[in-house]
């Protein structure tokens, strides 16, 4: 895999052609950048609701592949973008994300490997890189916690970071500050006895994201 210096002419006319791909994929509505009231938190848990999110996060945690999709609303300073996904996970590696506008008319994938990630769009053109939330930057002009989301989209922190989270009234998450990004779970759903994230909004300096997950797939 050839990896580019994001500051070569040739990144810098892929990142302006990523950058209209992407501009076009807004057209798809339907998903709010806004907040909405949500229940507070508990607290102070009791030994029971800690002993649940113990139980939780250790049957998540075995959980290393899966496939969403769902609406993308990501939020930067004067711009906006809503975007429909489909996120393909194999491991903590290996991932295929697609977004992509209105009856898929435009499109763009990121592609991870154990060597890095691949930004592909659909007038042909890639720029490959090490780091996910880098090439995003640089090419696209906005920042999505790929390696973060791996964990979050799930309803976990990131293992060994440092973290502070709030627990609902069933023990899961009800909101996570982690990594510089404030994360709130306004959803979840029950699949095969676990409860999963349906609505999760992130929040870091700079970025807004509202992320709605319609449909799990356990493999």
């Amino acid at each position: 895999m050839a990896f580019l210096n994001p500051e070569s002419e040739e990144v810098i006319a892929v990142a302006d052609n990523a950058r209209k791909a992407i501009r076009v994929l807004s057209l798809l509505g339907g998903l709010a950048l806004a907040g909405c009231a949500t229940a507070p938190a508990i607290q102070h848990p009791s030994p029971q609701l800690e002993q649940q999110w113990l139980t939780h996060q250790r049957n998540l945690t075995r959980l290393h592949s899966w496939v969403i999709s769902g609406r993308l609303g990501i939020q930067v300073p004067h711009d906006g973008w809503h975007i429909a996904f489909r996120w393909e996970q194999g491991d903590a590696e290996l991932y295929h994300i697609t977004l992509s506008g209105p009856l898929g008319q435009e499109s763009a994938e990121l592609q991870g490997t154990p060597q890095g990630v691949t930004l592909l769009l659909s007038d042909g053109h890639s720029v490959s890189a090490s780091d996910p939330d880098k090439l995003l930057l640089h090419q696209l002009g906005w920042r999505l916690p790929i390696k973060g989301l791996y964990y979050w989209v799930r309803g976990l922190p990131v293992p060994h970071r440092q973290e502070t989270h709030g627990l609902n009234a069933q023990g899961r998450l009800q909101w996570l500050k982690q990594s510089g990004w404030d994360i709130a779970y306004r959803g979840y759903e029950n699949i095969s006895g676990r409860a999963f994230p349906t609505k999760i909004f992130l929040d870091s300096e700079k970025v807004k994201v509202r992320l709605v997950i319609d449909e799990w797939t356990l493999s």
